[in-house]
């Protein structure tokens, strides 16, 4: 049975390294981390944390208001297409349910998963120094 809960930011750094690291110059630890409206969530298998997310009230400039943004999702590679993700973004969209929407700056292998979830892709390609290609992508949570 897994169970999610509530983390510091330096839990979700392991991951963040293991997972979403290309290079040495990744930069794991982001901007914001430490700040009292941003959350960490984490999924446990017993006592092992195998997957993360953090989450910011971030506005997109040109998306609708009243937004959060995710961060730093990541599955252990042995639990990934196991339905891990999927329940990390149902715990976020439960807790942030008075939220417009959720948006995400998302790597180009990871649009698949997000639009099983309901997620638009919203502009063009772009890539982020040092990792890859990204598409930003939302989901309305509630009607405006």
């Amino acid at each position: 049975m897994f169970v999610i809960k509530e983390i510091k930011a330096e839990q979700t750094y392991p991951l963040r390294l293991k997972v979403l690291k290309k290079n040495d110059k990744y930069q794991y630890k982001y901007q914001g981390d430490f700040d009292k409206s941003t959350k960490h969530l984490g999924i446990y298998n017993k006592d092992v944390l195998i997957g993360i997310v953090t989450i910011i009230p971030n506005e997109h400039p040109k998306l609708p208001k009243n937004a959060i943004q995710l961060r730093g999702m990541a599955v252990l590679p042995e639990y990934q297409k196991n339905g891990i993700g999927k329940l990390l973004i149902e715990e976020v969209e439960k807790r942030y349910s008075s939220k417009s929407i959720i948006w995400c700056n998302a790597r180009d292998y990871a649009v698949g998963f997000y639009k099983s979830l309901k997620f638009t892709i919203f502009g063009e390609k772009f890539y982020i120094k040092n990792v890859c290609d990204h598409f930003v992508m939302y989901k309305r949570l509630n009607q405006l």
